[in-house]
């Protein structure tokens, strides 16, 4: 029978690690039993008053186990606890990755926050601003996980298991390809002999009031603005050609991909 978990272990002293390690005994009230990390030497000692372990453990009595490793280790570090060590039968499996789909049916969940992990403190101050999905093959499980999440955030939604690959394909497109859009921009602008850092500092503002733009329409049709939506052909013209004759072809490449992008997606300039 399945119950809502009091106690728990943590394996994995990452940036994930550390965050839920914290929320788990701090905002959902759960013991924590253990926190395991081999890399202790990379890590304090001690963490939420509990000396870190570079081992596991012969026995661990807990009802929860939380997997904050890389995502291929996740479905072995299971196997392996279920076959040579000692846990509860009735144990509950927890991990955080986006895209990895373990089908079973055992007790194993997946909770993915649609966020980026950059800073303890920060992150920690931040998560109930940020989704959360909920994913198991065991029916029942996401159920009981539900008034624990809602301690962190009331911004969840339960998916399946097949779907969470679209989910983390979102996540990834809109954090690392954003990035990697701001640094084409940054380019653009060291051509004026700007540096790198002074560049992005006049960015971020430009950036900021794009998604401001998103939340507030809630319509990304009304949220496009620029050359391309007011089909000002004169200066995208002008964009090709600077593009075309200074040293910035990766830059084309992404300038022209882009405008055929929303050309054929927003229905604009034929």
């Amino acid at each position: 029978m399945l119950k809502t978990p009091l106690s728990f272990t943590v394996i994995g002293l990452g940036k994930v690690g550390r965050i839920f390690s914290t929320v788990f005994k701090e905002k959902c009230k759960l013991k924590l039993d253990y926190i395991i990390d081999k890399n202790t030497k990379d890590l304090e000692s001690e963490f939420l008053g509990l000396k870190i372990l570079d081992e596991i453990p012969l026995k661990i009595d807990s009802d929860l186990i939380i997997i904050s490793t890389p995502d291929d280790t996740i479905e072995e570090i299971i196997n392996l606890l279920n076959s040579t060590y000692t846990i509860k039968e009735s144990v509950i499996f927890l991990h955080f990755s986006g895209a990895t789909h373990i089908k079973s049916n055992k007790n194993i969940i997946a909770i993915h926050p649609m966020m980026s992990f950059t800073d303890y403190r920060s992150d920690l101050s931040r998560l109930n601003e940020h989704y959360f999905t909920l994913q198991s093959d065991r029916s029942g499980l996401t159920e009981i996980f539900i008034p624990i999440i809602q301690k962190i955030t009331e911004k969840y939604i339960i998916i399946n298991g097949e779907d969470k690959k679209f989910f983390h394909l979102a996540s990834v497109i809109i954090n690392n390809f954003s990035t990697a859009l701001v640094k084409s921009s940054v380019e653009v602008i060291k051509q004026t002999g700007i540096s790198e850092e002074n560049s992005l500092k006049m960015l971020l503002p430009l950036l900021k009031d794009v998604f401001i733009n998103l939340e507030n329409n809630l319509d990304i049709n009304k949220s496009l603005t620029g050359p391309i939506i007011r089909g000002d052909k004169k200066t995208i013209n002008l964009h090709l050609e600077l593009l075309t004759k200074s040293d910035l072809s990766d830059e084309n490449k992404i300038y022209n991909i882009f405008f055929e992008y929303i050309k054929k997606k927003f229905l604009l300039l034929k």
